[in-house]
């Protein structure tokens, strides 16, 4: 699997758009963007917008319409053996080796450690995303 960024944070949205951090906002309360997750802590009163990047790339022109198991599917990518390593989604979801331990702790991302490698699971994944598309 190659290292491609699929969900990007709030400055590399703001670059794509040409707007500031409220009007992003705007944006998603809205429904302009309609491919938005929020990372941020249960409970935590702001948000940790991604993006993703095939939504961004086609704005202002059109945007990529699925269902979103579709577009979950396409965000988490290839997953050998049902789970892929926590670095490559690090990577992938733009998201840092503590963000990945803190939603472990939370319980909101699940997978084994081997050696020293710690594993996400597909449906650990897919039921994240899914709870945390904004909408």
């Amino acid at each position: 699997m190659g290292r491609e960024v699929v969900l990007v944070g709030m400055p590399v949205a703001r670059f794509f758009l040409g707007a500031d951090s409220e009007a992003v906002a705007a944006m998603v309360d809205d429904g302009r963007l309609m491919w938005v997750w929020d990372f941020s802590a249960t409970g935590s009163r702001r948000r940790d917008l991604r993006f993703w990047v095939p939504e961004l790339r086609a704005l202002p022109d059109g945007r990529p319409h699925a269902d979103p198991r579709e577009g979950i599917g396409k965000a988490i990518g290839r997953t050998p053996d049902g789970r892929q390593r926590s670095a490559e989604m690090e990577v992938r979801w733009s998201m840092s080796a503590q963000l990945v331990r803190s939603l472990v702790d939370l319980r909101d991302l699940d997978g084994p450690i081997q050696g020293h490698t710690r594993f996400l699971t597909r449906q650990s994944m897919e039921a994240f995303l899914l709870a945390r598309l904004v909408r």
